[in-house]
């Protein structure tokens, strides 16, 4: 809804704004969400080294896990930061008093206490999950304490992206990603097991949790009617967007052989990483989509910026992995995956129209209304349905995924360009 009257921030062009905020934190938050994540991979590599295949496929199947959870938690990030973007600029319709606390937000004390009781419900549960794994209930009971710091981690990531502190934002996640790598080895190598590991990462992210409410204690107290409607959208959009893009593993974990769904996996993680590369684009844009969308402005040229940066990145990234593919491969892997080398930078191409959706994603979230959705659904039956049909080869679920990620990306597009009175009023 406008305001009528536009913040100097708002008065300036989408290109602008969205290059200097860029060219003040683009860079080193490329640094932090780059090196992060080559953490998070180091990590893999090394407990899968040092732990063996069980226990390895053990702490997999936890990290599983963390991950749903996580994909849920990103619905509090993605609320919040709308929200703090939006309050930022002046553009609430009402005055919000800071935190001033630690706990005094309302909506930290229900990202907690959600945690708190999926780990409740996750102990309870604990003999049981404990014979599906295979396992002792000690990793499952590592996870229950893990739980209740992600919801509070997404709170703040979101308070930090809406008030556009990238600098914050990229050292609290570097710190959490090498101290995942460092204190991970450490209880490797003093013989901790899976337990000892994932009690270590719940201490962690606890630390990390208190730290960001720390560097946050001043932001707004949003009331709930602002953020919840997007925090349900946002849960339905991420859970709907990340299932297209993760399915095609699964699928063929059941369908082909132990050697052929390997290779695939490897080809996945790989090609996949190419939606890394926008990462940031997403991130600094959202603040910037949240306030135009409010107060009125033109924030379709702003979204089309970001949309060419991101396509940019990630056709450099897939020219990257055609040119020197088997070599990654080779070095990372070692000899014998030489189809997986093949099929990376196709899967970085179906990447793309995921990467693009995504920001589309963010856009659809800045404006209100409920219809947008309804493509992520669509897609994802596609999607399963030519699976179905379709699932003798690498190449054949490429080729299901490439078609569902196009079908999303240009439903979610054309659905921009629809007079917002009109999406504003459909199913809300």
């Amino acid at each position: 809804m406008s305001t009528g009257t536009e913040s100097p921030v708002v008065r300036a062009t989408a290109t602008s704004r969205l290059a200097a905020v860029l060219l003040r934190s683009g860079v080193l938050l490329s640094i932090a969400v780059f090196f992060a994540n080559v953490s998070n991979y180091l990590f893999q590599v090394m407990a899968g080294r040092l732990l063996g295949p069980d226990e390895y496929g053990l702490l997999s199947s936890v990290f599983t896990l963390v991950a749903i959870v996580g994909v849920s938690a990103s619905s509090l990030q993605a609320a919040t930061a709308k929200g703090e973007a939006i309050r930022r600029e002046g553009l609430l319709e009402h005055t919000v008093p800071e935190v001033n606390g630690l706990i005094r937000d309302p909506l930290v004390r229900l990202a907690f206490g959600a945690g708190l009781a999926l780990g409740i419900g996750v102990l309870v549960l604990s003999p049981l999950l404990g014979r599906f794994f295979h396992s002792s209930t000690g990793p499952v009971l590592g996870f229950a304490a893990l739980v209740p710091s992600l919801g509070v981690l997404a709170v703040v990531y979101g308070r930090l992206q809406g008030l556009q502190r990238f600098v914050s934002f990229s050292v609290l996640s570097l710190g959490l990603a090498v101290g995942k790598l460092g204190l991970g080895a450490l209880a490797i190598e003093i013989d901790l097991g899976v337990t000892g590991v994932i009690f270590v990462l719940a201490g962690l992210g606890f630390v990390g949790a208190l730290t960001g409410l720390v560097l946050t204690r001043h932001a707004a107290i949003l009331p709930m009617t602002e953020v919840g409607n997007d925090v349900a959208r946002a849960l339905i959009a991420f859970t709907f967007f990340w299932t297209l893009l993760s399915i095609d593993t699964v699928v063929a974990r059941h369908w082909f052989s132990a050697d052929d769904a390997g290779q695939y996996a490897a080809a996945a993680v790989i090609g996949k990483g190419i939606l890394w590369l926008p990462d940031v684009v997403a991130l600094v844009v959202f603040p910037q989509l949240a306030t135009a969308v409010r107060a009125g402005t033109d924030s379709r040229r702003l979204l089309g910026q970001a949309v060419v940066l991101a396509a940019s990145l990630c056709l450099a990234g897939c020219f990257a992995l055609w040119a020197v593919g088997p070599f990654v491969f080779r070095h990372l892997y070692g000899t014998g995956y030489e189809e997986a080398a093949g099929m990376s930078w196709k899967l970085g191409l179906v990447s793309l129209p995921f990467a693009i959706a995504n920001l589309l994603i963010f856009y659809h979230l800045a404006r209100p209304g409920w219809a947008w959705l309804v493509p992520l659904g669509v897609a994802g039956v596609l999607e399963l349905s030519g699976f179905l049909l379709l699932h003798d080869s690498g190449n054949q679920l490429i080729a299901v995924t490439a078609v569902a990620s196009l079908v999303l990306m240009l439903s979610l597009a054309i659905g921009v360009w629809i007079p917002r009175s009109r999406s504003s009023l459909a199913l809300s």
